[in-house]
Formats: structure tokens, C-alpha cells, sequence
């Protein structure tokens, strides 16, 4: 084997997927190539300060709070101002609903005008002469002579 083939067994070790008769042969020639061992040494360090890195940078990011602070600032704008005009609308209703209580009344205390018996009859003959059925009609005539 070529150290080009170590060193692909070297990356295979550092990500544990390494069979055991490869470490073998791999730490055999690590003791006899230099440059070998550096490499590994070098992609070690590579390893751990990239690993380190996305550990100190490791926050636990909670983003509940912030987009529950950004609904609650939204929404009481919102709210207010649907309770406003409905506001004004209950307002708007109470004020015509207690000005048309005095027309409402005045038509109940209004006398009843009188239609007399011939008035009535009169009435209920036309009616009777301009709708369509004959039989109701014919009755119509008798009930009058």
C-alpha cells in the first residue's frame, strides 16, 4: 500500500469507521512514515477544533418567546380596533333604537279610523270581481242581491 491509501484508513480511524485489520496495518506503517503520522496529527487537530467550534457556538435558540413577543405586540392593535368600532356601532343602534321608541308608540295611540258595513262589502265585492276565479265570484253576486 501507498501512503495515499494510508491516509484515506487514517480519515477512516478519525470517523471510527476503521475495520480492525486496517488500524493494524495502519499504525504498523504510522511507526515507519513521518509524514504519515503528521498527516494524522494534523487531521486530529483538524477534527477536535472543528468539533469544538460547533460546540462553543452551541446555543439553544428559543424561538417560542421571540415570535410569541411579536404576536402580542401585533394583535392588541388589531383587537382595540375591532372593539372600537363595534363600539361605535352599538352606539350608532342604541341611539336610533331609542329615537324611533316615540314613532313607535305614537302609532299605537293613533284612533282607529270606522269603516262601516257597506264600506266593507263594497270592498270585499271589487276584490272579489277582479280575481281570477269565477265560482268566487258567481258567490260573490249572490251574496249582494
Amino acid at each position: 500500500m501507498d501512503c495515499t491509501e494510508y491516509r484515506r484508513l487514517i480519515n477512516e480511524l478519525l470517523d471510527n469507521e476503521i475495520t480492525e485489520r486496517d488500524e493494524i496495518d495502519l499504525f504498523d506503517h504510522i511507526k515507519m512514515c513521518e509524514n504519515c503520522k503528521i498527516y494524522m496529527v494534523n487531521m486530529n487537530k483538524l477534527k477536535l477544533t472543528i468539533k469544538s467550534s460547533f460546540e462553543n457556538n452551541k446555543k439553544e435558540v428559543d424561538l417560542s418567546h421571540s415570535i410569541m413577543s411579536q404576536i402580542s405586540k401585533s394583535q392588541p392593535k388589531k383587537v382595540l380596533h375591532i372593539k372600537k368600532s363595534y363600539n361605535i356601532l352599538y352606539k350608532i343602534a342604541s341611539i336610533v333604537v331609542i329615537l324611533s321608541l316615540p314613532l313607535l308608540f305614537s302609532s299605537f295611540s293613533k284612533k282607529e279610523t270606522k269603516v262601516s258595513k257597506d264600506d266593507t262589502r263594497d270592498m270585499v265585492l271589487e276584490h272579489l270581481e277582479n280575481s281570477q276565479n269565477k265560482n268566487v265570484t258567481n258567490i260573490a253576486y249572490v251574496i249582494e242581491k
